[in-house]
């Protein structure tokens, strides 16, 4: 058993926001798994399934970010796992988007959903994949409740590739060997000659990434940010901020209606997936059946 905690907040208006790149990378994992997050228990919402043949279970806390540690200790306390079979994904500002970092303990940061984790865990010696999504210029609130530019969500993209390898890394093999790949600079080593692996350029340094899962990740990226047809202006939550805090006063029943809404966005991610899993099943009968014909 493996379970993948991604932090971000419930709400059409999130999607997309650097706060919530947690949640996008378990949708991500989610689709390289076709594991549908569609139950809902611990304050979350929650997907079983294998991924390389370990049970896994991708759990997004529907708390908002500040109390992410209700859902988290929730959660725990009912599976009971070892310390290296949970792993929490969240944003971090200090990393510039598409560079990852990879923990197995330490501080908070600064974030919120880790300081809520770690004070009600009691422990910060847990595993941890930091996704990078660049600082603020001004005010850290409205940065990470912000949208990435396009150039800045091209290098996220990237990002969330490594972030998903870094992952598999973990649950495959250990923490320690997704530190030594992926801490030295953030972004994978260079490859063997001949690796199928392309190359992208960001700010004269090389970046690579598998072509095809970064246009994967673009897709369900796009698919997460059209699913949910609400506009952010018929939410009613109420956002206060002090400082770099950020408080969510929101009543149960709006609540219900986020998570209900998260779940349904989670549903058109699943139909999307196997609505394209089975093209590529008749495109490939139509390349076998012309095959045989050639014969």
């Amino acid at each position: 058993m493996f379970i993948i905690f991604g932090l971000g907040n419930p709400g059409s208006q999130y999607v997309g926001t650097r706060h919530n790149a947690g949640f996008e990378l378990l949708d991500f994992i989610a689709e390289a798994a076709d594991i549908e997050i569609n139950k809902t228990k611990f304050k979350s919402i929650v997907g079983e399934g294998f991924w390389h043949g370990e049970k896994v279970i991708l759990i997004k806390p529907m708390t908002y970010m500040n109390l992410s540690g209700e859902a988290v200790v929730a959660a725990l306390n009912f599976y009971k796992p070892e310390a290296d079979q949970w792993v929490v994904a969240y944003d971090d500002i200090d990393l510039k988007p598409g560079a990852i970092r990879i923990r197995e303990k330490g501080s908070a940061g600064g974030h919120n959903g880790m300081k809520s984790i770690i004070g009600l865990t009691g422990t910060n010696e847990f595993n941890r994949v930091r996704i990078g999504v660049g600082g603020p210029r001004g005010n850290v609130v409205s940065h990470v409740l912000g949208k990435f530019t396009p150039e800045e969500e091209k290098l996220y993209v990237e990002g969330l590739v490594m972030a998903r390898e870094a992952v598999e890394i973990i649950l495959r093999r250990n923490v320690k060997d997704a530190m030594s790949k992926f801490n030295s600079s953030g972004k994978p080593p260079k490859k063997p000659k001949g690796d199928t692996r392309v190359k992208a350029k960001a700010k004269g340094e090389n970046n690579q990434v598998a072509e095809e899962d970064v246009q994967v990740a673009k897709g369900f990226v796009k698919v997460a940010k059209e699913g949910l047809s609400q506009s952010a202006s018929n939410q009613s939550s109420e956002i206060e901020s002090t400082g770099t805090q950020l408080v969510v006063v929101e009543s149960n029943s709006r609540l219900e209606e986020k998570i209900a809404d998260e779940l349904l966005r989670n549903k058109g991610l699943a139909d999307e997936r196997k609505t394209r899993l089975e093209a590529d099943r008749q495109t490939d009968n139509s390349s076998s059946q012309v095959c045989e014909e050639k014969k």
